[in-house]
């Protein structure tokens, strides 16, 4: 029997951003293109700081007259106070949507089976968009099928709860396999776009005009050789976002954790660490780390 999960998502939060100006907006803040976004393609981006940093990783959706931001439940504010700052007068509003309201999440094998079943188009491809009454379907990357469901609450509140106690955990596990990197508050201004392998989702933008942060983003690109990258590993110790990755001898710093989630007895881990350290003995919080292997598809480094 195929796996199928249907759910809350808690550590996502949506907030719904309208106005004449919105695209303007987003398209002068984020280092993806906006331009992108319609009704059948979404934006998986970042915003960035002066230093070209990630403050945060944001899924950019179409709604009907504006976007749908898809952030980190613990980011979402900071986001958008961000954001607000560079409203100035422009026509551009935010509303924040209440937890559990407005998002679902949908996953497994049977996932594709059940947006057929009831007659919702299935989106072809990562971060395609399709929409079936008034609720907008963006694929995720991944291996395994699954799905962000965002619009009218009325129609997600109606679906059937389907191992939704478990969905939490698939959703991110599926992510750290896929290489998709999520910004926390431990890691905020920590790490440049390529480094966490943004650009292998069509994140960043180096013709779109300027952007903050593009300064550092585009000379990497540009001018930089690559020195950091991302990579997943395993530890038997215990790992968080922000913990350090450091070389066995010497216990010199080469790395920094993305994401982890405990696997068993085990954790898996999204790293960005220094190229040159890839091969050697390296432990994170007292454990060895190992199993590491390369987000393949990137290019990546740092200024």
């Amino acid at each position: 029997m195929k796996d199928l999960y249907l759910g809350a998502l808690p550590d996502l939060a949506l907030t719904r951003v309208r106005g004449a100006d919105a695209r303007t907006l987003l398209q002068g803040q984020l280092c993806g293109d906006v331009q992108t976004v319609d009704a059948e393609h979404s934006l998986f981006t970042a915003l960035n700081s002066p230093r070209g940093r990630m403050l945060a990783t944001l899924h950019v959706l179409p709604a009907d007259d504006g976007f749908w931001l898809e952030v980190n439940a613990d980011m979402m504010a900071a986001t958008v106070q961000r954001l607000r700052m560079f409203v100035l007068r422009s026509d551009v509003q935010f509303e924040p949507v209440a937890p559990a309201t407005g998002l679902r999440g949908l996953m497994g094998e049977a996932a594709p089976d059940w947006l057929t079943q009831r007659n919702w188009p299935v989106p072809a491809a990562a971060f395609m968009v399709t929409h079936g009454d008034g609720i907008t379907i963006a694929r995720r990357p991944g291996r395994v099928p699954r799905f962000t469901l965002v619009g009218d609450a009325e129609t997600l509140d109606s679906l059937p709860a389907i191992a939704a106690d478990q969905l939490t955990d698939a959703w991110h596990a599926a992510d750290i396999e896929a290489g998709v990197p999520t910004v926390y508050p431990a890691t905020r201004d920590e790490f440049i776009p390529q480094m966490a392998g943004l650009d292998r989702f069509g994140g960043i933008s180096f013709t779109k005009g300027c952007y903050t942060g593009q300064e550092v983003i585009a000379r990497l690109h540009y001018l930089g050789q690559a020195k950091r990258s991302l990579y997943r590993a395993r530890t038997t110790g215990t790992a968080a976002a922000g913990d350090r990755v450091l070389r066995t001898e010497g216990d010199s710093a080469v790395g920094e954790v993305v994401d982890a989630r405990h696997d068993g007895d085990a954790w898996q881990v999204l790293t960005v660490i220094q190229d040159a350290a890839a091969g050697d003995s390296l432990h994170l919080n007292n454990a060895s780390l190992f199993d590491l292997q390369p987000v393949s598809g990137q290019s990546a480094g740092s200024d």
